[in-house]
């Protein structure tokens, strides 16, 4: 895929493949980031400017990932946490599993959204089975 295609506007969600895969990297980092801290960090997508840059920064995102779940608890995957934002808008407070699975599937909905793009500009696709990249990490 050229760097054109990469960052053509597919008129759909939020936009090109370049602009989805730096929301859907983003959106992993900041839940993990305030599961894991507590703290809030948003970015801004203009720190993703190429494909290394986000590659650099979804393996730094992966291992953040990793470790954590690596750590999680009974009592870490029940413990309660509002974000401030969500506070700010009347929302109530959630456990940390149902934080995690909100990620999980944000992230399969945008994948899947990445796939048509990418299948829509002729490019190459890959298996989106969860079981399957399990098998291929070990």
């Amino acid at each position: 895929m050229t760097d054109e295609q990469f960052t053509t506007d597919l008129h759909y969600s939020v936009g090109s493949l370049r602009i989805q895969t730096v929301h859907t990297l983003t959106n992993q980092s900041f839940w993990i980031g305030f599961l894991t801290t507590g703290e809030r960090r948003f970015v801004d997508y203009d720190e993703f400017p190429t494909r290394p840059v986000i590659r650099q920064a979804w393996d730094q995102v992966h291992r953040e990932t990793r470790n954590y779940v690596d750590a999680l608890t009974a009592a870490e995957l029940d413990r309660m946490v509002l974000p401030d934002h969500w506070a700010e808008r009347g929302r109530t407070a959630f456990a940390v599993w149902q934080g995690l699975s909100q990620t999980i599937n944000h992230n399969t909905d945008h994948r899947a959204q990445m796939l048509a793009g990418i299948h829509r500009l002729s490019g190459e696709t890959v298996d989106l089975h969860f079981l399957t990249m399990l098998r291929d990490q070990t």
